[in-house]
């Protein structure tokens, strides 16, 4: 079940009810391009039965997906990410999300996620960072999580998948069912 915090609302997070095509608020960088996709996503037990149900409405509103990103990018430091959206001041979340990666450039690092979090006058507070995706298992989904909190400053956060800024990377790559969720707040 994919819960997140009621004031996270940049993307779907599990881009499963995007229809046409559309990047469920996700940006992907200069020379890379993101789209919807139903014919790779994570296996997940518990919509089996969902799909069945809804299998002969498909066509009209395909209802499993994940996004997946490729290309070739060099200059920004990020492959694709969320917009702006609220983040609570001292609290505390839990963040997870699905990656699974098919290629990726030789000699540069494993993707993983970051949650940038920014003040009111958009400057960054602090960032954290899920593990790597581990790279000797290519090809298979992959749960990527941190735990962080904020600071009293910050007032929005943004995800992304980051790239160091002198990296050239030829990518393919799907991300899916993201969690965002408060554990504690003191506010």
């Amino acid at each position: 079940m994919v819960q997140i915090d009621p004031d996270w609302s940049p993307v779907d997070p599990v881009f499963e009810y995007t229809t046409f095509g559309g990047t469920s608020g996700w940006t992907a960088a200069p020379g890379l391009t993101i789209q919807r996709v139903t014919d790779d996503v994570r296996p997940n037990p518990a919509w089996r039965r969902y799909q069945q149900t809804v299998s002969a409405m498909e066509d009209k509103f395909p209802a499993l997906g994940s996004a997946r990103i490729s290309g070739r990018q060099s200059g920004a430091n990020y492959l694709v990410k969320t917009r702006n959206f609220l983040a609570l001041p001292d609290a505390g979340y839990v963040f997870k999300g699905w990656m699974k990666i098919d290629k990726t450039s030789v000699g540069t690092p494993s993707p993983r996620f970051r949650v940038v979090l920014i003040d009111d006058a958009k400057r960054t507070v602090s960032i954290a960072e899920s593990a790597e995706y581990d790279a000797s298992k290519l090809g298979q989904w992959q749960c990527l999580e941190c735990r962080f909190a904020t600071s009293p400053r910050v007032r929005q956060a943004v995800i992304s998948v980051p790239k160091p800024n002198d990296a050239t990377m030829e990518v393919e790559f799907h991300i899916d069912d993201f969690l965002l969720d408060v554990e504690k707040h003191d506010g």
